[in-house]
């Protein structure tokens, strides 16, 4: 499928001719990113690039299937520079203009509440409030957390990873090509059920095409192409099965080492497997704050990690990693506008009068890859990349 359009500015140049290829990367581990591979025979490189180091702003727009999607990204760098008489190559690294902020701010300051609103609050203080931070789901996790003169972007990954909802499911916090800068902190659970739709509210399936008159010699645009592959790879399946039990994935027999008090909790596994693991409680005395509860009741206020090592957080954990027991690449799709990392998917592969697919059913997109390569026509060919995770137990 093609790209209706494709535009690029650098700074305030225009280099969309410049531009041989495209790769705008999503995950739901982080930030969107980029690389745009260029063909420089105007003198770009050095007219410019090599004479600005404010030069951070790069605008992507591209048209598909007549809807725009726009991301503005930061330069992170050059690399793969190869010089000839008339011309240069080289690419250009994108990275998100809020994790290049976050990445370079430090926070030396102290925050209470929910882990939804510790993070709002971090989110405003060095992002701006116009940076889009949407939440998908309620945290439970609560408490106090001094940041101690740390970059931002660690102790944003902080509050995350210690944040579990009351299906006791962990959160990640990533960026979806489609959403114009958006950023999702979103829970498993959550992902689990936000399928992909299309214009008439119907699930999107990836899917092997099948051939008819339509798709063949068809309009190009038709929806009967979009999220069709011929490229399924089952990348993993339960892999290193036998270290993640031992690593206890399937639940551990906690026992609490409470050092202000003085004794040890033994808590029973909530999960499959009883491995032992042994941990260090912080202090519920650590804070002296009593915080108001029910009528007539009150709490002493503990940290926001207090219940990181609990059964229930731990397996809130383990739940993260088993999510990766099965990987399912599919490559060169016919891309489906608007559709992003954390959304889940159904995959029907197709099967024969004697054989199916046990790889078939529902995923969760882990990442994507977006990519633009320059025709012959000048146009430019679209194609996604996806990796796709659920639990097998």
């Amino acid at each position: 499928m093609r790209a209706d359009k494709l535009k690029v500015i650098a700074g305030v140049t225009d280099i969309s001719d410049l531009v041989m290829s495209m790769t705008l990367y999503e995950s739901i581990e982080g930030y969107a990113r980029g690389t745009l591979h260029i063909l420089d025979g105007t003198n770009f490189y050095d007219s410019v690039l090599g004479q600005r180091d404010d030069l951070t702003n790069v605008q992507v727009t591209f048209y598909y299937m007549e809807a725009e999607c726009t991301n503005h990204f930061a330069m992170d760098g050059i690399g793969d520079v190869v010089i000839e008489k008339t011309q240069k190559e080289y690419n250009i690294n994108l990275i998100s203009p809020v994790e290049q902020g976050l990445r370079i701010t430090k926070v030396n300051n102290v925050y209470s509440g929910t882990s939804n609103d510790i993070l709002k609050k971090l989110w405003k203080e060095n992002t701006g409030i116009g940076s889009g931070l949407k939440i998908d789901g309620n945290a439970v996790t609560k408490g106090k957390y001094i940041v101690p003169n740390i970059f931002a972007v660690y102790a944003i990954n902080n509050v995350v990873k210690s944040a579990i909802d009351a299906y006791h499911s962990g959160f990640y916090l990533y960026q979806r090509i489609w959403e114009w800068g958006v950023t999702r902190f979103a829970s498993l659970k959550y992902m689990s059920e936000d399928f992909m739709v299309d214009p008439n509210n119907k699930e999107v399936t990836l899917s092997n095409p099948i051939p008819t008159q339509k798709n063949i010699s068809g309009n190009p645009h038709d929806m009967a192409n979009v999220g069709t592959s011929n490229k399924f790879i089952i990348k993993e399946y339960k892999a290193d099965l036998t270290g993640k039990v031992a690593a206890g994935q399937w639940g551990n027999t906690i026992h609490h080492i409470n050092l202000d008090e003085t004794k040890v909790t033994k808590n029973k596994p909530i999960q499959i497997t009883a491995n032992e693991i042994t941990t260090h409680k912080i202090s519920d005395k650590l804070y002296d704050n009593i915080i108001p509860g029910a009528v007539g009741q009150s709490y002493q206020q503990q940290s926001l990690f207090s219940t990181k090592n609990d059964p229930i957080n731990v397996a809130a954990d383990n739940q993260r990693a088993r999510a990766q027991n099965t990987k399912l690449n599919v490559g060169d799709i016919t891309p489906i506008p608007y559709i992003g990392a954390g959304h889940s998917i159904r995959v029907f592969q197709g099967r024969g009068d004697k054989s199916k697919s046990k790889a078939d059913g529902a995923y969760i997109i882990a990442d994507i890859n977006h990519m633009f390569q320059r025709n012959d026509d000048n146009s430019f060919e679209y194609n996604q990349n996806m990796t796709l995770i659920r639990e097998m137990l």
